[in-house]
């Protein structure tokens, strides 16, 4: 697992990982995200539990040799992902595609600037 910079908070993926989620999918033709969960483990205070995560794949590919999942800085930083990669020499996380997720019925936004206000008004009625 890497940690990169990026604008957004689409996971990159190696290419033989990218080709199994492929393969993997129920609708190959899938036109924009994959949806994924993400599963590791974390030591807490001398104990090991079990995290997990979703997040989505736009098709980037990671520029690493090995097999290798890259995940947005900003995005490790909300997972607490950022110092479990700094301290683990070697750590794993398994990847497992979802085939299929519903519709949103309700979405909650908190702004957290006056910016923010602005454009959740404008754009109120979506």
């Amino acid at each position: 697992v890497k940690v990169f910079d990026a604008k957004n908070c689409f996971v990159k993926l190696s290419y033989s990982c990218a080709q199994s989620i492929k393969q993997g999918a129920f609708n190959d033709s899938t036109k924009g995200a994959y949806f994924l969960n993400l599963t590791w483990t974390t030591t807490e205070e001398k104990q090991e539990q079990l995290r997990q995560a979703y997040v989505s794949w736009n098709g980037g590919i990671s520029h690493h040799e090995f097999d290798c999942l890259e995940i947005p800085r900003e995005l490790a930083k909300t997972l607490d992902l950022d110092h479990e990669i700094e301290n683990v020499l070697e750590f794993v996380v398994l990847v497992e595609l979802i085939d299929y997720i519903g519709d949103a019925k309700k979405v909650e936004v908190e702004p957290c600037s006056f910016e923010d206000w602005e454009i959740i008004q404008m754009n109120g009625s979506h």
